[in-house]
Parts: C-alpha cells; structure tokens; sequence
C-alpha cells in the first residue's frame, strides 16, 4: 500500500500477487482496491493474481466478471473426519482437554489443537502440562507470542520425540507444522467486531465458516495421512456458512 501510494503506476511492477486472498483482511483489501484502481486508471498492463486453496471463486468472478479462474488440484494426502461433539458448548474447554488427554493415550504423531484465543491456550497448557510424556514436548502458537517462540513450535522434532501445538488461527494458512498429522478443530475464533456504541472494536467469540474449518483440517494431509477431530457435530459444520463476514464489514 506504501509503495502504490508513492508511485501510483508502478513502473517497476507487472504483478501483484494477493495470497491467501479468502481471509479479506482490511489490508489485504485497502490493497485490492488501489491496485485496481491503478489498474483501470493508469495501467491497463498490470496483472492481479488472487491466490487461495479455498477462494469464493463465483462471488469474486460476479464481482469481476472479465477475470480469468485458474484452478489446480495439487497433491494432499488423504484425511480422516471424526466429529465428537461437547455435551454443553459452555463448558467446550473441559471437552477440548478431555479429547486431548484422550488422544494423548494412543499418540504416535505431533498433534495441532486451533483454539478461539490465547487466554485458552494458556488455560488448557496449564491444565496439559503436569501430565504430559517426556517424549512430548508443548508448544503454544499465537500472534502476541515473540518471533523465535513461535518458529520453535514449527521446527521438527528430534527422533521419537513429539509435540503438541496450541495455536489460534494464525496456524491456519500458510504454515507447515512437521510431524502433525493430527488437527484438533474446537470450531471456534475471536475476531474483533465494531461496537458503534463505543465506537471502537470488541473481540467476539464465534463459530468459524466452512473455509476455516478446511484450512485447519488440511494441516493434518500436508506431508502425510491424517485425521481431524472436530468437536463440533457434522450436522453443525454442514450449516455453518461457506466464507465469513469480511474484515472490513466487522471492524
């Protein structure tokens, strides 16, 4: 955006790309609407690459109807879907750690758990850590947390060791985790929302969309066979909606 903003036509540029185009941050966005503008006004020659593995391919091409959609399927190893719903959704933490410790039993792999923020994280590490093998060692994964902690909970393990990541979902893209291929989905996310009484926005707890619960699953098949435990009933997942609400209509 700072470089647009400077040079509007882009003299040394003939590709923007957008990667992981379906999260429609407010950046990601601001940044969409210049280039296009510059696109239109300025530079007929420039290209836009919208990249994602799960892009709301009609709604944009409604919305950009001379775009081109290029698709590819790539290569993911197969994933297994288990659904183990909690009782009573207010207490979803006390299910999480009980399906944790329950997988714990049987582990031979690492194991990533996305939770919703990391006031949960730490609760469930605190409830996780006196029990936890020496064979496996506990990493947490969210934004706030300093640079070098977050890339020891990415790097491999050593030999016959294992670890578990709880992430928010900042794990969700992008990232590669090696040795998981056990995702833990609780189903849920704290996005910030605009409060026009306070003028000012307000961090919400709410069920993710269909493309999230995806991205999450498929860090379980990145580099071999996987399940993914969601603890949420399938019924639920099938009428939760495709996308979620951009960014810029929350904030």
């Amino acid at each position: 955006t700072r470089i647009m903003q400077s040079d509007p036509e882009l003299a040394d540029c003939s590709l923007i790309i957008f990667d992981e185009f379906h999260e429609r941050s407010i950046q990601a966005d601001l940044a969409f609407a210049i280039a296009r503008d510059i696109q239109q006004g300025l530079r007929d020659d420039l290209t836009l690459l919208l990249m994602s593995a799960t892009l709301a391919s009609e709604q944009i091409l409604s919305a950009l109807p001379e775009a081109k959609l290029l698709s590819s399927h790539g290569r993911s190893f197969p994933i297994t879907y288990q659904y183990v719903p909690a009782n009573n959704l207010r207490h979803w933490r006390e299910h999480a750690l009980a399906v944790i410790q329950q997988q714990l039993l049987t582990l031979n792999s690492s194991m990533l758990v996305f939770l919703p923020s990391s006031s949960d994280i730490k609760w469930l590490a605190k409830q996780l850590e006196p029990s936890l093998p020496s064979s496996l060692s506990l990493f947490t994964l969210y934004g706030d947390l300093p640079l070098a902690e977050q890339q020891q909970a990415i790097r491999p393990c050593q030999q016959g060791h294992y670890k578990l990541v709880l992430a928010t979902n900042i794990a969700e893209t992008s990232l590669t985790i090696d040795g998981v291929n056990l995702v833990i989905d609780s189903g849920l996310e704290k996005v910030a929302v605009f409060d026009p009484q306070t003028l000012s926005d307000q961090l919400q707890q709410q069920m993710i969309c269909k493309a999230s619960a995806i991205q999450r699953a498929g860090r379980a098949g990145r580099l071999m066979a996987g399940t993914c435990l969601r603890l949420y009933a399938q019924d639920e997942y099938e009428r939760r909606p495709e996308q979620s609400v951009n960014e810029i209509a929350q904030a």
